[in-house]
């Protein structure tokens, strides 16, 4: 169908006409986000869209996700849940989504080790493996397939979206925009921020299946989006090689004020070196976590003061035992995103940790941690363990702002904790540095402008199709 015979213009040239002057005059075109995530602060993908999308209009702004709960109303009012009336089979796909979703409730507690205890009862369930083994398979996709409901055409279409913008996490959400396109002819701009296209279902017992269905659909999604967007150059130069179109890079960003405003929020005595981590701790990243305590409570043993304070949201099950009752090791409740500059000034160094795995390594491998900028905007050395050869190994490696043990090595990461504590001039180099880089590449105005103009060119090829 072409935009001509589509509903969202239905008052033929002139309204065309119109839309093109918007787009140029006020330079914010009518956006559809579509996004699995919630709008949400303890959400970093939901607190990512919120910055990148802070100034715009919210009349020109709605907002398609499949979350139960989305905190956004003040963010975009105008919003709508892709449930089960958009699914294949949509009743028996509510009743086995909320089941799971009551399975593994409790996680987020202020105590995450118990809640992993609580998590691995639950896990025990025939029912709780059942339904992990239809997501993890990709089964899940396949049985409760999206399709566009009259309700969901008669929301767009009421909207009237210029330009769609989707994030891409999973295969639902690849199809998702290619069937909006293909329905109503709206222009597309994909984004994609972890490598799950290459990656995903690799070991599903359905992946013979599953993997080609996978690249096909994603490379149909590049064939009719009109910007694609990634989070490195690191993807950038692989997704070129791989699908043969340029993935330009958009920054996450935040408010450097924000962070020199904030008032620290000390965790620990004036005494002791505090290091601190904040983020999940998936894709093996308790691991590296695991790691930084012993070797902090080594230096501990020598005679140097120093402790380990992680910010996370849930343990991951497998990690239970071997985080429990570390001396070297606290675990507080994930911050909101109005608390992190506060709890990040009150670090005398953070830890930026990734996993060592070769399944952790090929999911990160061309992604960006979403606190790196956080950290820089802080004014607070990093410390990055993680494995050579990932994007923000390298990012911290090749910009200087974070000192790297990239070897899966307990000696050497004590040095470097070691070295942060002692090396004063070190740790100014690399605040230094940091800031620098945050302000040249994560300032929000500089990142939601570079945004704006994307969106808005792409709007414009619907203009002047």
């Amino acid at each position: 169908m072409t935009r001509a015979d589509s509903p969202l213009n239905t008052g033929g040239t002139s309204d065309r006409g119109r839309e093109k002057m918007g787009v140029e005059e006020c330079g914010y075109p009518r956006v559809l986000i579509i996004a699995k995530s919630p709008i949400s602060e303890r959400d970093s993908t939901g607190a990512s869209l919120g910055k990148w999308f802070g100034q715009w209009p919210k009349k020109q702004m709605a907002y398609l996700y499949s979350a139960l709960t989305c905190e956004g109303p003040d963010f975009c009012p105008e919003m709508y849940r892709f449930g089960g009336g958009e699914r294949r089979l949509g009743g028996l796909f509510e009743r086995l989504r909320r089941s799971e979703l009551a399975s593994s409730a409790g996680r987020a507690a202020a105590s995450p080790v118990q809640a992993a205890g609580r998590a691995s009862e639950r896990d025990s369930t025939l029912r709780t493996r059942m339904g992990r083994l239809l997501v993890e398979s990709g089964l899940w996709e396949v049985m409760f397939s999206p399709r566009l409901s009259q309700a969901l055409l008669s929301w767009v279409t009421s909207f009237r979206p210029e330009v769609i913008y989707a994030q891409i996490p999973d295969l639902t959400f690849l199809r998702i925009p290619v069937l909006l396109h293909r329905q109503l002819g709206i222009p597309v701009c994909m984004q994609v921020s972890d490598d799950w296209p290459g990656q995903m279902y690799r070991r599903s017992v359905a992946r013979f299946a599953m993997r080609p269905l996978v690249t096909r659909e994603f490379h149909e999604l590049t064939r009719v989006a009109s910007a694609h967007l990634g989070v490195s150059q690191t993807m950038e130069r692989e997704y070129r090689r791989r699908y043969g179109v340029h993935f330009e890079p958009l920054m996450l960003c935040d408010s450097g004020e924000r962070f020199r405003r904030a008032k620290p929020q000390r965790i620990v005595g004036d005494d002791v070196f505090s290091f601190v981590y904040c983020g999940n701790l998936g894709h093996d990243r308790w691991r590296a976590l695991r790691d930084a305590a012993r070797a902090v409570q080594e230096l501990s043993v020598s005679g140097v003061k120093a402790h380990v304070s992680a910010f996370v949201s849930h343990l991951p099950v497998e990690a239970m035992s071997a985080l429990d009752r570390m001396p070297a090791l606290t675990f507080h409740p994930a911050p909101r995103d109005a608390e992190v500059p506060a709890v990040l000034k009150g670090a005398d160094a953070l830890l930026l940790l990734e996993g060592f795995s070769q399944e952790s390594q090929a999911y990160a491998r061309l992604s960006l941690s979403s606190k790196a900028h956080l950290y820089m905007m802080s004014e607070r050395p990093t410390l990055v363990y993680g494995p050579a050869g990932l994007g923000v190994v390298e990012y911290a490696q090749g910009e200087q702002w974070g000192l790297v043990v990239d070897q899966d090595d307990g000696a050497a990461l004590q040095n470097a904790l070691r070295r942060f504590v002692l090396d004063a001039a070190l740790r100014d180099r690399l605040v230094a540095r940091g800031r620098a880089v945050a302000a040249a590449n994560h300032e929000e105005s500089v990142v939601r402008e570079h945004l704006r103009r994307i969106l808005a060119a792409a709007a414009r090829t619907a203009c002047r199709a």
